[in-house]
């Protein structure tokens, strides 16, 4: 009985790729089979045998179709992250990807995936020795979430919209090569809900990461952009200013950061 349907995908690209396919992608929602000693029998039930059921999705070729207006490149972790946060709707605000091994998975290219602190699954290419065992040259990038764990999905609530111009700066900060960005992206987040005066952040994206490997330095480079928006007034630079001092110190105190010139 099978623990995963992350092979049935990969068998399924394998016939595909085998019968001249250059894109394929597929996905299956089905049950899974694992031991769990607090399984009981039931109508439907075998004890000690749980049964949950799974979404999982593969994507193997080029991340966009044949065209002339975009280079051809083959798909990657981030695009079918994207994916994920599409299924996820308005929950992919609590989505955080960390860091962990899974036997299937590429070891530096996958992720546990996290839903408002709870695992709910995995994401990542496959292993480099199943891709080529599979006779694969590029390896599928796949994602296997538990179907009851992303379910339940909370209403919108609606909010009004502020008429001020936003304001956008960038933070860049040399962090130690242990340092993760949902770490610095966690001690973001929570200094803001902290305090009420640095609600006029918006939002946060990472758009550069750096590493200078000719140094031998310890450390990498992360740039962050802020989105930032008063409610009733338009931000003075002053506003801003002490706003995004009050984030790096943050992340100084919180990971020993230091702000990139």
């Amino acid at each position: 009985m099978r623990s995963s349907l992350i092979g049935g995908l990969l068998a399924n690209i394998v016939h595909n790729a085998n019968r001249k396919q250059s894109r394929v992608r597929v996905f299956e929602l089905g049950k899974v089979f694992m031991r769990d000693a607090r399984a009981r029998d039931g109508d439907l039930a075998v004890a000690g045998v749980s049964q949950p059921q799974y979404l999982a999705g593969a994507a193997w070729g080029p991340a966009l179709e044949e065209q002339w207006g975009a280079a051809t490149r083959q798909v990657d972790f981030y695009d079918v992250k994207r994916d994920v946060e599409a299924l996820l709707g308005a929950q992919a605000a609590d989505l955080t990807c960390v860091t962990e091994s899974h036997p299937a998975l590429h070891p530096g290219r996958s992720a546990r995936l996290y839903l408002a602190g709870k695992p709910v699954g995995w994401l990542g290419e496959i292993h480099p020795r199943w891709a080529q065992q599979c006779d694969l040259a590029q390896p599928p990038v796949v994602f296997e979430l538990d179907a009851a764990a992303i379910s339940h999905s909370p209403m919108p609530a609606p909010a009004e919209l502020s008429r001020q111009p936003i304001v956008i700066r960038d933070l860049a900060v040399w962090a130690g090569l242990d340092v993760r960005y949902q770490d610095l992206l966690n001690t973001l987040t929570q200094t803001i809900q902290s305090n009420a005066t640095l609600g006029i952040v918006k939002d946060i994206k990472l758009f550069d990461v750096w590493r200078d490997k000719a140094a031998q330095a310890a450390e990498k480079s992360m740039a962050f952009r802020f989105w930032l928006q008063g409610r009733e007034a338009t931000l003075d630079d002053a506003a801003v200013e002490q706003c995004m001092a009050r984030l790096l110190q943050a992340l100084v105190e919180a990971h020993g950061v230091r702000q990139r010139a």
